[in-house]
């Protein structure tokens, strides 16, 4: 396994250990990952939690930097935005999809002039 893929492993199982519904961290917030959740889109295999997690984390990886990019028009980030709410809808990364829904929001109010 090479380094990204590694990585990619690793972060799927440590995104996989936090995810459990209903439960808080020491901060009390809300988990990263609504396991239940996971559990149904994955039918319960832990083979293709993996497999659905290792891609989340790749694909978030390139979604981030490319929303990111300095020469990113307004379009091309919602549409990033766009694309990271519904990955993370789909592996139940419900406050990683609202977080992604804000942004999109509040790009929209800046370009109406809101404040």
């Amino acid at each position: 396994m090479n380094g990204p893929e590694r990585r990619r492993s690793e972060c799927a199982g440590t995104v996989a250990a936090r995810g459990q519904a209903g439960k808080r961290g020491e901060d009390g917030t809300a988990a990263v990952l609504d396991a239940v959740h996971l559990e149904r889109q994955t039918l319960a295999d832990p083979a293709l939690k993996r497999e659905v997690l290792g891609l989340f984390v790749a694909a978030l990886e390139d979604l981030v930097r490319d929303a990111g990019a300095p020469g990113a028009s307004p379009s091309e980030r919602d549409r990033h935005l766009h694309a990271i709410l519904g990955l993370a809808r789909n592996v139940g990364a419900f406050r990683l999809a609202a977080a992604a829904a804000d942004a999109m929001g509040a790009r929209r109010g800046a370009s109406a002039g809101l404040p």
